[in-house]
């Protein structure tokens, strides 16, 4: 096990996913954020299924700064309940690991 995680979080499209991954990486709380475009994604919501068309953003960081993260991110989000889960990266190669460590602050 790393000190370093992977959180997931949608959002409402591209322009929010930007403004949200840019605020991100200006914060120095995380190394790298994949923005991925255009994901549907279906889920129970007020006893119904819904599908909705959303963006998924893959932030990459240290343990240690996901709530400070999650803080700068639902201070923009548009959702009042956001996705917001954290996974621990069992394995990384040194090279990519020190490279984030190197880049977060």
């Amino acid at each position: 096990m790393t000190d370093l995680c992977v959180i997931l979080c949608t959002c409402s499209g591209v322009e929010e996913a930007k403004k949200l991954a840019r605020m991100a990486l200006e914060s120095r709380f995380v190394a790298c954020v994949n923005v991925i475009p255009e994901i549907t994604s279906m889920y129970w919501w007020d006893d119904n299924i819904q599908e909705d068309n959303e963006c998924q953003l893959v932030f990459k960081t240290q343990k240690n700064h996901a709530e400070k993260l999650y803080d700068v991110i639902r201070s923009e989000h548009s959702y009042d309940t956001i996705e917001w889960v954290v996974l621990d990266v069992e394995r990384a190669s040194d090279e990519y690991a020190d490279w984030m460590r190197s880049a977060i602050r």
